[in-house]
């Protein structure tokens, strides 16, 4: 496998991973939005990757964090 080959297949990965992700933070932002805000607070402060992400855009278009 040359240096362009292994390249390529890093970057396919990479790019794979990050659409996993984006799926997973749609897919939270489905669930978590029925909840409440202070229950997303709550759940903001002990989530981290993609949950994280779907709470924390789920507050902002809620309004909170736009300062």
């Amino acid at each position: 496998m040359g240096f362009f080959d292994m390249l390529k297949s890093g970057a396919e990965f990479v790019g794979q991973q990050a659409k996993n992700f984006n799926e997973d933070v749609a897919k939270y932002k489905m669930q978590y939005s029925s909840y409440d805000d202070e229950t997303l607070k709550r759940e903001f402060a002990r989530a981290s990757g993609a949950k994280k992400l779907a709470i924390a855009a789920l507050l902002k278009e809620r309004g909170y964090g736009s300062n």
